[in-house]
């Protein structure tokens, strides 16, 4: 099980590598979000087909959001029976998953049903995956609890008392991890949920005014290029 806890939230026998082709990617940014969309449910989910679909799913994530092709060298792989928490997403940091020293991102069958298919799987665990090495993605992550209102404090200090308190994971060890790390990225996997979503992410910013700033540069970072840094502002 990863060691830290990570789950696709506010909605995550091992097999081999997901190798993601250079031209099935070339071919994913070439299309527009329908077709991708398209043919993404016409493939399979094994063997060439699958590994054809994840990589037009990459591809449509970073169509999104082009910070993330800073991230490919983060695996992806079908999820192995007992491994994912949910059925959808579950991000491995480096040797958290048997077989793989990358980090990893472990698809659940549930991602083909969810509104966004695999490519908002992918966003919503690339969101760990940049949670867990990029300095200037943490320092944005702190100014977003910092500015959070005490009501929504409360909140989630109440949805870990009852619903999260236990959880194996070093996300769930203390209220303090799981609202720095857990419910942190949570909001901004709302923030990015993309296209067709239910996003709260208004709710959000009506009730974190002064957040509303720093989830800004949040989104600003994601939609850049590689290389982008935050926008000045934020604080």
């Amino acid at each position: 099980m990863p060691d830290n806890g990570t789950i696709s939230q506010f909605r995550n026998i091992h097999q081999e590598d997901i190798v993601v082709p250079s031209s099935s990617l070339k071919d994913a940014f070439s299309m527009d979000e329908d077709t991708v969309f398209s043919k993404i449910m016409q493939l399979g989910e094994h063997g060439e087909g699958q590994t054809e679909h994840y990589a037009l799913a990459r591809g449509e994530a970073e169509k999104r959001y082009p910070f993330l092709k800073n991230y490919r060298h983060v695996a992806i792989t079908p999820v192995a029976q007992g491994v994912n928490k949910s059925d959808l997403g579950e991000f491995h940091r480096s040797g958290g998953l048997a077989g793989y020293s990358e980090p990893t991102i472990t698809i659940g069958p549930g991602s083909t049903r969810q509104m966004g298919g695999v490519a908002k799987t992918i966003v919503d665990d690339m969101i760990h995956a940049v949670a867990d090495q990029d300095p200037a993605f943490q320092k944005l992550l702190k100014q977003l609890v910092n500015n959070l209102s005490p009501k929504d404090k409360k909140l989630a200090k109440r949805r870990y008392e009852e619903d999260f308190k236990g959880y194996s994971g070093t996300n769930f060890e203390s209220f303090d991890n799981f609202l720095n790390n857990f419910w942190a990225e949570g909001i901004v996997q709302h923030l990015l949920q993309g296209p067709g979503g239910t996003s709260e992410i208004d709710q959000i910013k009506a009730s974190n005014p002064d957040a509303v700033p720093t989830l800004d540069a949040i989104e600003q970072l994601f939609k850049g290029d590689p290389g982008t840094k935050p926008q000045k502002g934020a604080k």
